[in-house]
């Protein structure tokens, strides 16, 4: 899958992301349909209940994701927990999804960390971290990225 955007290093998805959390899924549910017939497009509707707002900042106690591929073949399921870096979404702003494949790092219940996407040496690297390893890295990412030290990623398109 072509990704909209990529990232060459957590600070720079860090940047990228309008939120950070480490949350829990609550509820996955059927969600918006955009499209008619078969072009439609259904949405998974997924409530997390946010453990900790990691960069950015939000007063509410859950967030919903609308998923849609970005999750390679693995949709979330009740009871993940990780850390999830969003993007608002333009079109629908109570909404969030995430802001790449490389969004999403699932606690693998074994003390270390799984990604959908681990192409990237970068994330191999934190795969191999726990999740309190991944919070203490994005700390000082999130700085950086408050301060501007760190430039966004770009979107691409094809």
């Amino acid at each position: 899958m072509k990704e909209v955007v990529s990232f060459e290093s957590l600070p720079q998805m860090v940047a990228t992301s309008h939120l950070v959390i480490e949350g829990t899924v609550q509820e996955v549910e059927p969600g918006r349909v955009l499209g008619d017939g078969d072009a439609a497009i259904q949405f998974a509707q997924v409530t997390l209940s946010v453990d900790r707002v990691l960069f950015a900042r939000m007063d509410a106690a859950s967030v919903v994701l609308e998923e849609y591929l970005l999750e390679l073949g693995h949709p979330s399921r009740v009871g993940d927990h990780g850390v999830y870096f969003l993007h608002q979404k333009t079109d629908a702003p109570a909404f969030h999804r995430l802001v790449n494949s490389q969004g999403r790092l699932l606690d693998d219940g074994k003390g270390g960390l799984v990604a959908p996407n681990d192409e990237a040496d970068w994330v191999k690297a934190i795969e191999g971290e726990s999740l309190s390893q991944l919070e203490s890295d994005v700390e000082p990412a999130a700085r950086a990225a408050a301060e501007g030290r760190v430039e966004p990623a770009k979107r691409t398109f094809s």
